[in-house]
């Protein structure tokens, strides 16, 4: 009887990790933010933008939860969904017991894609609880340093997997 009571509270827990908690308040990363463990160890970093859970806060940090999805033999990248390479988290090898992971799914091409979701603790100043913040932020940044040479193009322009690329490309005009 006991197994079976141990067994299903392990199984809750697991639940709670890979699920932000309903209690749990939305915050996102005002810039390109260190995720640390505990003892402050950098497990990776975390894209601007990307909706974490805070789960709790200490003295002048939080403590987050980053959801997504790998891809399979890609652990150390988080992204926002199945087929979409939008980068969440870039992980370091060693965050990679941390991560929860869930049961996988192959998109339309038959590629194996996993929910994983990894906590740990970023500053606390790094987070606002406004998306559109990060947003006003990021076109603040375009007309400073793009809006001299183009205007802005539409986000339905370019598929979800192509943007990364195009702003990639984009870079390079900034040196």
């Amino acid at each position: 009887m006991k197994i079976k009571a141990r067994s299903k509270a392990l199984l809750c827990l697991s639940a709670l990790l890979m699920v932000p908690s309903l209690y749990a308040a939305d915050s996102f990363p005002k810039t390109v933010v260190e995720l640390t463990n505990e003892s402050g160890e950098v497990l990776g970093t975390i894209t601007p933008g990307t909706k974490v859970s805070k789960v709790e806060d200490k003295s002048d940090k939080s403590l987050v939860v980053v959801s997504g999805w790998s891809a399979y033999g890609e652990q150390s990248v988080i992204f926002q969904n199945i087929g979409q390479r939008v980068v969440y988290a870039l992980l370091k090898p060693n965050a990679f017991n941390a991560i929860q992971k869930g049961p996988s799914k192959a998109d339309e091409y038959d590629a194996e894609w996993i929910p994983s979701s990894i906590q740990g603790w970023v500053k606390s100043t790094d987070l606002t609880s406004s998306q559109q913040d990060v947003w006003k932020e990021g076109e603040k940044l375009f007309a400073e340093r793009c809006g001299s040479c183009h205007q802005a193009h539409p986000s339905d322009e370019f598929t979800m997997n192509q943007w990364p690329n195009i702003i990639k490309a984009m870079k390079a005009c900034l040196k």
